[in-house]
């Protein structure tokens, strides 16, 4: 990579402190990249997430696993917001910010809000926190506990808990960016996309680790799948109008006419120019992918939002060496990537190699948070 300007990059432009106007990226490493101090390293992962996103806009923080430094990522967000003195709204899919992971038994670093920052919580949590934080709206969902949006009084840590459905998060999050005129965090959980629905975000960021697995290929292979989904866009739109038309069925059907077939076995050869597309409204697992590559032909999959794709890392390869496509409905941008090369009290990558092998897997900007590594 040829050393250039800051500046010549899009996601700078018109976002940069004018004292960094002159600042160029140090030569380039031979394996790809640039390590710089980790404060810039953080301030450029936060820029790419934001840049021209607007205030209320929602960024979902989703991890590939357990233990990949997603909960880090989200950190990070929220101190540049800190520094650029930008109050933000910040809720979870699942639960985050608790000292001890309820599965892994694995210490988790907490989240940490800053000064007048709005947060979302349970009355109990929140009465743990103390004059810290002061309750300003609260939800009831009927049998599951109370959601609060509180706001903190100080910089603090504290526990997310997540208000229960879609549309439930969807809500709160509106509110929190009401309440705050700022940026809204949506921290995922472990093995759910639902983060990534455009219902919920605008941008997702991907935080991928080795703690997924010990085999540098197969890591490679599963962040493949995720970022290779999160970069695919909208079908041709006859599909999408066929599609939408038939929402409530599975239904196969040609680009060119919006002709729709009865069954995916046995399909006729499409039309010179044209080929079939499969709507899928509910879940994608790698039986639905298996039974699509067994039509004989390149299907292209249609799905209403990527957090109905539930396929593992080698099922997506075989996909995709079969020339299977995929497009969503509701795209949701992917803005960023973060890397962590070791597992918790297990193995670790070569931290360079590590990163330059996740950067080819994908074409949004990589950063690794605490090496201070970025491949923008």
């Amino acid at each position: 990579m040829t050393p250039r300007s800051r500046l010549d990059y899009p996601i700078w432009r018109d976002t940069q402190p004018e004292d960094w106007s002159d600042w160029r990226w140090p030569p380039a490493h031979p394996q790809g990249g640039t390590m710089i101090d980790l404060e810039r390293c953080h301030d450029a992962f936060a820029r790419a997430t934001l840049a021209g996103l607007p205030r209320g806009g929602r960024v979902a923080v989703v991890g590939i696993g357990k233990n990949v430094g997603k909960t880090t990522a989200l950190n990070t967000l929220l101190a540049f917001c800190r520094r650029q003195a930008v109050r933000c709204g910040v809720l979870s899919i699942g639960r985050d910010g608790e000292p001890v992971d309820v599965l892994s038994g694995l210490p988790k670093p907490p989240v940490r809000v800053g000064h007048q920052d709005v947060f979302a919580t349970t009355p109990r949590r929140l009465a743990a926190l103390g004059d810290a934080a002061t309750e300003v709206l609260r939800f009831t969902w009927g049998a599951r506990p109370d959601t609060v949006l509180a706001i903190a009084r100080r910089e603090i840590d504290v526990e997310l808990v997540s208000p229960g459905t879609i549309d439930r998060v969807r809500t709160v999050a509106g509110e929190a960016a009401r309440l705050t005129d700022g940026w809204v965090f949506v921290d995922g959980a472990f093995g759910r996309r639902s983060p990534a629905s455009g219902r919920v975000a605008d941008r997702v960021v991907l935080a991928v680790g080795a703690a997924v697995g010990d085999s540098l290929g197969d890591v490679v292979e599963l962040a493949r799948a995720y970022t290779e989904v999160y970069e695919c866009g909208p079908p041709p739109g006859r599909v999408v109008a066929a599609a939408r038309a038939y929402a409530g069925r599975t239904a196969v059907l040609a680009s060119d006419t919006g002709e729709l077939a009865s069954s995916s076995s046995g399909l006729p050869s499409p039309a010179a120019g044209s080929r079939w597309y499969a709507f899928v409204p509910g879940a994608v697992t790698d039986r639905t992918l298996d039974s699509l590559r067994g039509t004989g032909q390149s299907v292209g999959l249609v799905v209403p939002e990527v957090s109905h794709l539930l396929v593992s890392g080698a099922a997506w390869s075989r996909w995709r060496q079969d020339g299977g496509d995929l497009y969503v409905m509701d795209p949701v941008p992917l803005a960023a990537v973060t890397v962590n090369p070791v597992c918790p009290g297990g193995w670790a990558f070569e931290v360079r190699t590590f990163s330059a092998a996740i950067a080819a897997a994908t074409r949004a900007p990589v950063f690794d948070l605490r090496a201070g590594i970025c491949f923008p």
